[in-house]
């Protein structure tokens, strides 16, 4: 089965050399996955270091708001910006090395469409793998539902932090808990805010109910803003950025 019926590689297996690389195909397989483009053009290493700046920068950049706490839009753009930002470069330096490369050159072993495929579906995992860490140990998207305490409203979508002072909870900061008792599956989490906290914590929820007290592994992380919130009527932009902390 041919993975990329487009490539000249799948025709040309047997031969020694390779064709003029094409700018429009090398752009297409960087913007793809960022530095495919540079493996196809025959540059392994800048493809590597490519690969693992789209994976590392906007990790980087989450993990230091998470201990900085810079504002929120801030982050919000920044890590956009590294995203398409590595991605954009990696289009570009592709295309602009296929030109160059426009001529019958050596064949190198992993300018073929199965090693092709294999970047991206490894660059994937290893991203997907790295998401999964980060919202387990460092920061989390939680959406809120109805019984949450002001000034978060249902709809909101609020960033969880589980860094530093975070992993000690901070009377009257907003927090993210474990049921209390026996946890059971599907069994929604509270909001609320902390009344006090030690070897066991207590907490107050949306109706003024005292929440606990409950063990301190109960205790998930601080919510310190909301990161995306939407209504009956669409996007509520206002909402969007604010810090509770």
């Amino acid at each position: 089965m041919k993975l990329f019926p487009f490539l000249p590689e799948q025709q040309e297996a047997a031969s020694e050399t390779i064709g003029p690389r094409k700018a429009p195909v090398a752009g297409l397989l960087s913007l793809l996955s960022p530095g495919l483009g540079q493996l196809y053009d025959g540059e392994p290493r800048r493809a590597l270091a490519l690969a693992a700046t789209h994976l590392v920068g906007p990790l980087a950049i989450a993990v230091t708001w998470a201990f900085s706490m810079f504002p929120i839009a801030a982050f919000l753009v920044l890590y956009l910006l590294a995203d398409l930002g590595v991605r954009a470069a990696a289009v570009l330096w592709a295309v602009a090395s296929a030109r160059r490369k426009n001529v019958e050159l050596p064949r190198h072993p992993y300018q073929n469409a199965a090693v092709y495929f294999a970047f991206v579906v490894a660059a994937y995992l290893v991203g997907w793998g790295a998401q999964i860490g980060l919202r387990l140990n460092v920061l989390d998207t939680i959406p809120v539902g109805e019984s949450a305490p002001a000034p978060l409203e249902a709809g909101d979508v609020v960033l969880v932090r589980k860094v530093g002072d975070s992993r000690s909870p901070r009377p009257q900061a907003m927090a993210l808990l474990e049921p209390p008792g026996e946890l059971i599956p599907g069994q929604p989490l509270v909001f609320a805010r902390v009344e006090s906290a030690g070897d066991e914590l207590t907490a107050r929820d949306a109706k003024g109910g005292v929440v606990g007290p409950m063990p301190r592994s109960k205790y998930l992380g601080e919510i310190v803003g909301v990161y995306w919130s939407t209504g009956s009527d669409g996007v509520r932009w206002e909402r969007v950025g604010l810090r509770l902390r």
